[in-house]
Formats: C-alpha cells, sequence, structure tokens
C-alpha cells in the first residue's frame, strides 16, 4: 500500500510539477518576469491575454496537484493512510497549503479581479469541496476519512479564491476567509492527525470496525479530538467557524452585487446551497469518527482498550494539547486575533481589510451554520445509520 501510494504521488507531482513549470515558462516569455512583485503591472499591460490564460492554467493544474484540488486529489486518500501521523499533518498542512500558495500566487497577480478566472476556480474549488465531503462521508478508515475531509476542505479555500476574482476589489470578506481557512485547517488537522497518530501507536489499526471504543476511558484523547472535530464541523467559538463564515459571507455578498446588477442568481444559490451541504456534511462525517472512537463500545477488544495505561508519552500530549488550545484561542475571539492575522495577508491578496468589523456572532453571521447542522441532524440518522451500517458496525 505505501509503496503504491508513493507512485501514485510521484506520478501526480512529477506531472503537475513539470505542467506548471511550462506555465512559468510562457510568463516569463510574455511578461519578461517571474517576480511576484512585478506580475501584476506586467499582466496588466500585457496584450496577449489568450497566452496568459494557457500559462494560468498549466500552473493551475501544477499547483491544484499539490494541493489536492479535483481532478488530482487522488493521492491523497491514498498517502494519508499509509503515511506516519507526523507526515501526515505535514502533508495536510502544510504540503497542500504550499499548492494553494501557488493559486493564490497567480490569482492574486496575474488574473487579479479577473471575473472569468475567478469562474474557473470557483467551479473547481465547489466541485472538491463536495467530492472531498462525500468521500470522507463513506470512508471507514480513520486517516482517509481525515484525508477526503482535507480534500473538501481545499475546495472552501478554493472557493475563497475565486470569489476574491469575482468581487473584484471589494473583496475583504473573502480574502479574509481564504487566508485564514489556510491557518485554521492546517491548525485542525494538525490536532486531528495527531489524535489519530495516538490511536495506531496502540492498536496498529485504522479500520473504524476495529478501533471503536479505543477512546471511550480516555478523557484527554476525548477532549482534544472534539475540540478538533468542532472546529472542522464550523461551530462556533472554535477557530473553523470564523473562516467558514466569512467564506460563506462572501458567496452572499456577490449575489448581492449580481442581483443589484440585474444578473441571474441562480448559480451562485447552488454554489451557496452547495457550500452549506459540505458543511453539514463535515459536520456528520466527524460525528461518525468520534461516535465511533469515543461512544460505541468495542464487543472484542473494549477490555483490553479500558485497560490500556500510558497510552500517550507526555511530549506527545503536549503537542496534542497546544495545538487543541490554538483551535479555542482562535476561536473564542476573532476580533481580536484572527483579524489581525488576515491582515498579515491582504497586501499580498490585493485587498484591504476594510474600515468596518465585522460581527461574527450576529445571528445573520451564524445563519450558514444552523442550516448546516439542521442539514447534519436530518442526513446523519439515512447515511451513517442506514448506508454505512453495513460497513460500520454501529450498535
Amino acid at each position: 500500500d505505501s509503496l503504491k501510494a508513493a507512485d501514485t504521488y510521484l506520478a501526480v507531482a512529477v506531472i503537475g510539477g513539470l505542467t506548471a513549470l511550462m506555465g512559468i515558462f510562457i510568463i516569463n516569455s510574455k511578461l519578461g518576469t517571474v517576480n511576484i512583485s512585478e506580475l501584476y503591472s506586467a499582466a496588466t499591460a500585457c496584450p496577449d491575454k489568450g497566452a496568459l490564460y494557457a500559462a494560468g492554467l498549466c500552473m493551475l493544474f501544477g499547483f491544484g496537484a499539490k494541493a489536492g484540488m479535483f481532478p488530482l486529489h487522488i493521492w491523497l486518500p491514498k498517502a494519508h493512510p499509509v503515511a506516519p501521523a507526523p507526515a501526515s499533518a505535514l502533508l495536510s498542512g502544510i504540503l497542500t497549503k504550499a499548492g494553494i500558495f501557488g493559486i493564490l500566487a497567480v490569482s492574486c497577480n496575474i488574473f487579479r479581479y479577473d471575473p472569468r478566472w475567478g469562474t474557473v476556480v470557483l467551479i473547481l474549488g465547489t466541485i472538491t469541496m463536495v467530492l472531498g465531503a462525500l468521500l470522507a462521508l463513506f470512508s471507514i478508515d480513520l486517516k482517509r476519512t481525515l484525508a477526503c475531509s482535507s480534500i473538501s476542505q481545499i475546495g472552501f479555500i478554493l472557493v475563497g479564491i475565486g470569489m476574491m476574482s469575482l468581487l473584484g476589489q471589494d473583496n475583504s470578506l473573502a480574502a479574509r476567509g481564504t487566508f485564514l481557512h489556510m491557518v485554521n485547517h492546517s491548525m485542525l488537522k494538525l490536532c486531528l492527525f495527531m489524535a489519530a497518530g495516538a490511536v495506531f501507536m496502540n492498536i496498529h489499526e485504522l479500520d473504524l470496525n476495529k478501533i471503536r471504543g479505543f477512546g471511550r476511558k480516555k478523557p484527554f484523547l476525548n477532549v482534544v479530538f472534539l475540540i478538533g472535530a468542532l472546529g472542522i464541523g464550523g461551530i462556533p467559538l472554535f477557530n473553523g467557524y470564523v473562516s467558514k463564515t466569512l467564506l460563506h459571507e462572501s458567496i452572499i455578498q456577490y449575489t448581492e452585487v449580481l442581483l443589484q446588477a440585474g444578473e441571474p442568481i441562480a448559480a451562485m444559490k447552488i454554489v451557496e446551497w452547495l457550500f452549506l451541504i459540505s458543511g453539514g456534511l463535515t459536520i456528520i462525517y466527524m460525528t461518525k469518527l468520534y461516535v465511533a472512537i469515543f461512544i460505541e463500545k468495542n464487543p472484542d477488544r473494549q477490555a483490553e482498550y479500558d485497560g490500556m495505561k500510558n497510552w500517550i508519552k507526555p511530549s506527545s500530549a503536549l503537542a496534542l494539547g497546544a495545538a487543541a488550545l490554538g483551535i479555542l484561542v482562535l476561536g473564542i475571539a476573532p476580533n481580536y486575533i484572527n483579524d489581525g492575522i488576515a491582515g498579515m495577508g491582504m497586501d499580498f491578496f490585493g485587498s484591504s481589510m476594510g474600515a468596518e468589523t465585522f460581527s461574527y456572532f450576529s445571528f445573520e453571521s451564524m445563519e450558514g451554520t444552523i442550516i448546516c447542522v439542521f442539514i447534519a441532524a436530518i442526513l446523519y440518522p439515512v447515511v451513517v445509520r442506514g448506508l454505512l451500517m453495513k460497513k460500520i458496525r454501529l450498535g
């Protein structure tokens, strides 16, 4: 399995890297520079827009391969289950963000405020977001579920990048949400993959049928995993809520712009509902993991799991606790902490923070989260207790 995963990633990485390199060659030929700070002015003055779009698509392909964007996401579900937990945290938290940084460098400089480019990225991001959530939903492997979740969260970030281009200069919400979700997702997956590593290092299994019940009498692991699950589910007072709310608000903002201009809004309404459904599916598959590991009993090994002592080293517990604490800190006081972090990226994004303070905990802001929870409450019994019953032996 490890060799197959390595072969898959090597193929995707080499093909993607060479394709991105072709795009860089074209950019250098047409603009005379590949210095990121000079790209915007050079691209604005370039008359050959067709060549720029060709180069942009090549680089989108290459950087998208690193990020796990559809249809180049195939390496993620294979690599994560067989990689050590620290490597999984790096794959999800660092490597995929390197790909996102490349897409941002292209989007925010060569195609800044370009609605056609934004539409392409938005479509690919929406597909990635929904597909990753569906793959995670029907996985019965702990780390594969988290890997597919990473695909979905990369889709959320790509949606934000697309909205930045579509909204033009008034893209503060989209830019802040994109930047913060990059930071938040890295922290969340650091916490969740290390928790998964704690499970694997003790029983050397990842199948939910075999690891279920492992965490029933391990309150520290229970709390840490729950914090990560609530964060990635976008629940208020956890960091994922902040960035997902900003991304959702950017979709609403663009819908209102179209409405005022007399343009059709059906496509954006579809994107918004797919965004909310993906958020609901995120809550469902994280609930699936939490129930299997911490609530269900294992008929074969429960006594063994309950009797485990010294199941985690102090250094590992410190790392897990620090990651979980970071999730809470970023979620409790978003106006004081998150806005400051988001401000660091606004110049690179070609955006500004704006003078108004965003009200994160108003009813209007929380409306999207409420809908996601409602979707999850309706679908969880149908999907997990119904369709997955044959794969996961739930009580």
